[in-house]
């Protein structure tokens, strides 16, 4: 499997063991150390490696909610592909992100609104059509910054290469911060460190 050119590590402050494997289109994987590291990034069939402790799972649409430290992951699947798409949060606050909206931006909007959260940013793993088609609809109804890795800027702003012109759908777009391999930022007040890792796109 190839993976995309950007991971979002998130950083926690206890050590959580993998106990789980169950087969998705996205991946969550949790490391054993002193302290656990969160990656979220999106590939093609891959795996979802689940926490042994203090992990919560429910129903959203055709995802799930985990919870992780005081951390809440909910994953919906979305787009004709079934992309995982990620809502991001703290457990104590209403500040969310959102990772890879493929697809019905309008209806992830409404579930952030009918949740009172208030959405930071969108974060891109890459910019195939099935983690981008629903930006503009999700932006659209809730303003909000969208954060890309800088390689990304020809696939995004072209919707041959992107293949969204072949869904009948064609998507370009810009993003509003251009990350950069290493960059460390702040989301919904969580720390995020980005890593390239080239090979699925640029």
């Amino acid at each position: 499997l190839l993976t995309p050119p950007l991971i979002l590590w998130i950083t926690f402050t206890e050590s959580y063991f993998a106990d789980n494997v169950l087969q998705s289109s996205g991946v969550l994987s949790v490391l054993p150390s002193s302290i656990s590291i969160i990656s979220i990034y999106s590939i093609g069939w891959a795996r979802i490696l689940l926490t042994h402790l203090h992990s919560s799972f429910s129903a959203l649409y055709a995802g799930m909610i985990m919870e992780i430290n005081g951390f809440i992951i909910e994953s919906v699947v979305v787009g004709s592909v079934g992309t995982n798409c990620y809502i991001v949060h703290k457990k104590d606050s209403e500040h969310c992100f959102v990772v890879d909206p493929g697809d019905s931006g309008d209806k992830i909007a409404n579930y952030i609104r009918d949740q009172k959260m208030i959405l930071d940013h969108i974060l891109l793993t890459h910019g195939h059509f099935d983690h981008i088609q629903g930006v503009r609809d999700l932006k659209n109804a809730i303003r909000c910054e969208i954060c890309v890795l800088d390689v990304e800027k020809e696939l995004l702003s072209d919707a041959h290469m992107n293949v969204s012109a072949m869904t009948g759908r064609p998507e370009e777009l810009e993003a509003d911060i251009w990350l950069h391999d290493g960059q460390q930022f702040e989301s919904a007040g969580i720390t995020i460190k980005v890593i390239h890792t080239p090979g699925h796109t640029k």
